[in-house]
């Protein structure tokens, strides 16, 4: 069975190669303006070190819908959450409610799935608080950037993750518009351990392809490869740390261009295929009228079926992410959209990997599901 979906594995062809341009004429930024960290959480934390002083003399604006994962970052922050609305969107009567604010000192925006518009927000915090720090969650965004380097006008900085868009152990993207910070970043200190079990991951990935094995010898090189993979996920931290050499290396080797392209093509793909979607009742796009280069193709799907629906599609070798698991301890903070959101949203694997018979496979496979389970 072929897979779709999941990480990205390290593949040996990928540093072999020759560099295909200067990286920060592919990113569209100034080599000035951009750190590259470990990780996004890492280039939260470098963030939050450099606006400690200002931001510990009030408190910081969140969208109550986000990763809670990556908020144990903001755990020194004194924060106060504003509610999105069924269409991941902030409303600007709620958001100049919390302007008024005379001790706000900074609001956190997220571009979710790399899909959503933040201008109309960044113009209305700059407009009436030019002294707030706004600060935008672009890690889902990397090929957004790629698209447009003056994406996001007006932010003062922008966190992205290229990790989560191209076979690498690590990185993170830090984009500094106006004051950069004053520390420096170390060397990340897993680094051999966690690259080690990156590479070992993509080596067994690569054999399991290339091999026919019966079921109990595949079974056990499968569970050894998610080990690996839980191992190397496991290393990351909330610690300034700068991105391995090794990532660096590949990202140079990487056309950018040609994955924002064939993600685009994909994005349309997968939307052309919704526009007659006769199972609107149980599962609908998100932003389907959206050509960007999304992280994914993501859905909403009737809280009864979503995660069926996921296991199913997971045993046919298909593997789809959900945003965003929420803690017991968290559900108090949700507004009633965040808290259906997080138990409804699907994403459709879309990235640089597939083709279009890959896509409708994956179409098939939901078909095959909803057909059965149509209300």
């Amino acid at each position: 069975m072929s897979y779709i979906g999941g990480s990205f594995e390290f593949n040996s062809e990928l540093i072999s190669s020759d560099e295909v341009g200067d990286i920060y004429d592919q990113i569209g930024v100034s080599k000035e303006k951009v750190y590259w960290t470990r990780s996004g959480r890492s280039g939260f934390a470098l963030v939050l070190d450099s606006w400690r002083k200002e931001l510990s003399n009030g408190w910081m604006l969140m969208p109550d819908y986000q990763c809670w994962d990556v908020s144990s970052v903001f755990d020194s922050i004194e924060k106060k959450f504003i509610a999105i609305n069924d269409d991941l969107k902030l409303e600007i009567s709620d958001l100049n409610f919390f302007l008024k604010d005379k001790n706000l000192r900074g609001v956190l925006l997220i571009d979710y799935f790399g899909l959503s518009n933040l201008q109309p927000y960044i113009e209305c915090i700059k407009s009436i608080r030019p002294d707030v720090l706004v600060m935008v969650d672009a890690v889902q965004a990397f090929l957004s950037i790629v698209r447009s380097g003056n994406h996001y006008l007006g932010a003062d900085v922008v966190i992205s993750s290229p990790r989560k868009f191209l076979p690498i152990p690590d990185g993170g993207l830090v984009i500094f518009n106006n004051k950069k910070p004053i520390c420096s970043l170390s060397r990340n200190n897993n680094f051999n351990d966690q690259t080690s079990y990156y590479i070992s991951a993509g080596i067994l990935k690569e054999i399991m392809l290339k091999n026919s094995f019966d079921d109990d010898t595949f079974n056990n090189i499968e569970s050894l490869y998610l080990d690996l993979f839980e191992s190397h996920r496991k290393l990351f931290n909330n610690e300034i740390e700068s991105i391995s050499t090794l990532s660096l290396a590949i990202i140079k080797r990487t056309s950018l261009k040609d994955i924002l392209d064939k993600r685009m093509r994909n994005f349309k793909l997968m939307s052309d295929a919704f526009k007659q979607n006769k199972y609107e009742n149980i599962v609908s796009p998100i932003f389907n009228d959206s050509t960007g280069p999304g992280i994914v193709f993501p859905l909403r799907v009737d809280s009864k079926h979503r995660d069926p629906l996921r296991a199913y599609l997971k045993s046919k070798g298909i593997f789809c992410p959900v945003h965003w698991p929420v803690m017991q301890n968290k559900l108090p903070l949700l507004g009633k959209s965040s808290k259906l959101l997080s138990k409804e949203i699907l994403g459709l694997p879309i990235d640089q990997r597939y083709h279009e018979h890959d896509l409708s496979r994956i179409l098939k496979e939901m078909d095959n599901y909803l057909t059965v389970h149509k209300l």
